[in-house]
């Protein structure tokens, strides 16, 4: 079906060279909290976002967006459920990574790309946010590893920091590889431009660590080039007080772009503590500790 509507969707989407409204980039460590994050937000402010539905016409979101009117439920409210990143429903918030792949011509495990021509990434984009007539957030890790390549093809992009206690950035990557994989050695997240670095590290742990480290490190380089306009959210502000992250993110929104997003009705998620000490995996705890320290220095307990 994508591949029949493709050539239509270029022609629909070729005109719309500008964004009349801001798009929004998540940017975060794997486990960071991104989906939490993008489940709530849309649940309390209309704003635009790829829903379960869009995602599936990631070769012609033209035609996607068109359908989605008549089944998506503007009021919708999130089951606050995923699964690595992963949710269920239409209306729910997705990923989009087909979309991403497809147009930074990414293949297999790829994350970074090498083309320099961006214009109908551009032009799909600005298509989506001008027929909804909304800001767009956007929480995808090609669109994060790549931002720094594309970000002066739009008018106006700006950037969400979602930060998170790297330490149990760590450790949840490590319970994220038992669970998922019943296998510590097999890599789970993020791939970062020096992963050929990193698959030499031995030690799993080690190579969990360094991996966090690699990612933080680009993101650092992100936001120094949107140190203007970019909001930084931290995991403890989620869990202490979310309809407060809520009200933070929608005054970014009008400081930075003169656009005030309507509320919908209040729907807050119950949640568990994800920093807690309880939730450190004992088995290699003592390993975590030691290669924390060594590229991060001594964590403040």
């Amino acid at each position: 079906m994508n591949n029949l509507l493709s050539k239509e969707n270029s022609n629909l989407v070729s005109l719309h060279e500008n964004n009349n409204y801001p798009i929004y980039f998540i940017i975060a460590q794997p486990r960071g909290a991104s989906t939490l994050f993008q489940q709530l937000i849309t649940s309390n402010l209309h704003i635009g976002y790829i829903s379960n539905f869009l995602a599936k016409f990631y070769q012609a979101p033209a035609f996607g967006i068109e359908l989605e009117k008549d089944i998506i439920n503007k009021d919708y409210k999130s089951n606050y459920i995923s699964s690595y990143g992963n949710t269920k429903g239409i209306n729910e918030p997705h990923e989009w990574g087909w979309f991403w792949k497809e147009q930074l011509n990414l293949k297999d495990n790829e994350h970074y790309c090498k083309k320099q021509n961006f214009d109908n990434l551009k032009t799909n984009l600005n298509f989506i946010v001008n027929t909804k007539k909304l800001p767009l957030i956007i929480d995808n890790v090609y669109a994060m590893a790549n931002i720094l390549k594309f970000k002066d093809n739009f008018k106006n992009i700006r950037i969400i920091n979602l930060t998170r206690d790297l330490y149990f950035i760590c450790n949840s990557i490590i319970n994220a590889r038992i669970s998922r994989y019943d296998n510590i050695n097999h890599f789970y997240g993020h791939i970062p431009n020096n992963i050929s670095v990193i698959q030499k590290i031995k030690n799993p742990i080690e190579q969990i660590v360094f991996q966090v480290k690699s990612i933080q490190d680009e993101i650092d380089l992100i936001t120094t080039e949107f140190k203007n306009a970019q909001l930084t959210i931290d995991y403890e502000e989620i869990y202490n007080n979310s309809f407060e992250v809520v009200q933070k993110f929608k005054d970014f929104v009008k400081n930075s772009d003169s656009i005030e997003l309507k509320e919908k009705e209040k729907h807050l998620p119950k949640l568990n503590y994800r920093n807690s000490s309880n939730l450190i995996n004992n088995k290699y705890k003592d390993e975590l500790d030691y290669f924390y320290k060594k590229y991060f220095g001594k964590r403040n307990d």
